[in-house]
């Protein structure tokens, strides 16, 4: 009875051990798998093989863990109620292990696994929901952007599709069918993929006004004066002498200025165009892991495509077709062509090329 109640202990034990690893971020050789899972697996090969098990310590899992990339957990989950009392449980199963009482410590392990397997269960189910609420903000987002540049004038059948996936996200949220969320959400990323704000309408540059300047005018000669003519000869009898009348003075009329000439004016300077903002990449050739660890995430995250790694869903929906295993997305092989549509109304043209300067798409 000891040896086989000793045996079940070890398994729980080394199932709690993994599930403080698996929940803390950490993952090793039993990746993907619940705790209750490995647990069971464990009891099953001991069945059927009937070798002993010893101890493993906590160190050499964390050790392997650190090998593989897992999906941040954000603390508020990871430590929950359930988690902790597994933990709780686990320590006081190898502290009963140690004093001797066996039989306590398998029923704290018991309990351990239980509490486990709950935690996996609420930490998968917490990060189902976030996923389904980020990606129905990330549509809602896209569709009111849409609607502010009055895009259904020219998409009316795009943003009809886009009004009732959106819609059908929402009843699937409400009614917690976060699945049917997330892929309705996700529908509405691609039917707005290609919808653009209007080109700006060119304004007309008035030409600069002809200025004429005329000639100038040069002042006119005063008129001559008047000469009087000589007075007539008077025989004036003697001794009376005549004085004759003093001559006529003729005034000329003033000359008035005439009015200055116009001043030209000068015309306002031409503003010139800017430069043509570099388009961003609508293709990219996926390559090698070792070379540049090529993921949906990653390449969502990077700044010429969307600049947001929560955004990897619109280019996996975009190029599903073009997978070997359409429904993994984590399955992605080299030399595969993805399309990266725009998501808002970003200018996307051509290929990726690792020469060009791409202008980061804006959060």
């Amino acid at each position: 009875m000891k040896t086989r109640s000793i045996l079940f202990l070890i398994i729980v034990l080394l199932a709690g051990i993994h599930s403080l690893a698996a929940q803390t971020g950490l993952s090793g050789s039993g990746a993907g798998k619940s705790s209750y899972e490995i647990a069971l697996g464990n009891l099953q090969a001991l069945r059927s093989r009937q070798v002993p098990m010893y101890f493993i310590p906590v160190a050499t899992y964390a050790q392997a863990a650190l090998s593989d990339e897992k999906q941040e957990i954000p603390a508020n989950i990871r430590n929950n109620e359930f988690f902790i009392e597994s933990v709780r449980l686990t320590n006081l199963a190898q502290e009963a292990f140690e004093y001797g009482d066996y039989d306590a410590s398998v029923n704290y392990s018991a309990e351990a696994l239980k509490y486990a397997q709950m935690s996996d269960e609420y930490v998968a189910l917490q990060l189902k929901i976030k996923e389904a609420n980020d990606a129905i903000a990330a549509a809602r987002e896209r569709l009111d952007w849409a609607e502010s540049i009055d895009a259904a004038a020219r998409y009316r059948d795009e943003m009809d599709r886009a009004r009732g996936s959106l819609n059908e996200a929402l009843a699937a949220q409400q009614a917690e069918r976060w699945d049917d969320a997330i892929n309705a959400a996700s529908r509405v990323l691609v039917s707005l993929a290609d919808v653009k704000e209007a080109p700006p309408v060119p304004v007309a540059v008035a030409p600069p006004p002809i200025v004429v300047t005329p000639p100038p005018v040069l002042p006119r000669s005063p008129a001559p004066a008047p000469v009087a003519p000589p007075p007539a000869a008077v025989i004036t009898p003697p001794p009376v002498a005549v004085v004759p009348p003093p001559a006529a003075v003729i005034t000329p009329p003033p000359v008035l200025p005439r009015n200055p000439a116009p001043v030209p004016v000068a015309a306002p300077p031409v503003e010139q165009p800017k430069p043509a903002k570099i388009p961003l990449p609508a293709m990219y050739t996926v390559r090698p892991w070792a070379l540049s660890k090529d993921c949906f995430w990653n390449i969502a995250g990077r700044g010429w495509a969307y600049n947001d790694s929560t955004k990897w869903q619109v280019i996996y929906n975009a190029n599903k077709a073009k997978l070997a295993n359409p429904n993994n997305p984590d399955l992605l092989h080299a030399d595969i062509v993805l399309d990266i549509p725009s998501i808002r109304g970003e200018v996307r043209e051509g290929m990726w090329d690792p020469t060009k300067a791409y202008e980061p798409l804006g959060r």
